[in-house]
């Protein structure tokens, strides 16, 4: 989904034995959610997620997401089910192979960052 308020990007800024300067990221990100691929390992991108407020409710069906907050407070709203609320350093994984897997709408409070990785189905 198109949104003039999200920056997506799935091209990765790096490859191996490459450093990125995250910071220097966080501080560029200019939109009220940008995500940003910063590496592709194996089948799993590894993206940065600098935000604030809602996001669209979505549901990913082929793909598992591991969010792990790195600044302040980031929930993930569950249709259906109890709201997740990740602090500084906490984690939280959904897995698209779960049956009660369901569809989520992020927010964040304030501008916050979060590190995300997705796995992405293999080419059969």
């Amino acid at each position: 989904m198109s949104h003039p308020d999200y920056a997506i990007s799935y091209q990765p800024l790096s490859t191996t034995l490459q450093s990125l300067d995250i910071q220097a990221l966080i501080d560029q990100a200019g939109d009220p959610w940008c995500n940003q691929t910063l590496i592709q390992v194996g089948d799993v991108l590894v993206r940065l997620g600098v935000m604030q407020d809602e996001f669209h409710w979505h549901k990913h069906d082929q793909q598992d997401e591991f969010f792990l907050a790195l600044d302040g407070l980031f929930r993930i709203e569950l249709d259906g089910a109890n709201t997740i609320e990740l602090r500084p350093r906490s984690e939280c994984a959904t897995r698209s192979a779960d049956p009660s897997s369901v569809s989520c709408s992020p927010a964040a409070r304030g501008r916050r960052y979060s590190r995300q990785s997705r796995r992405m189905p293999l080419p059969r």
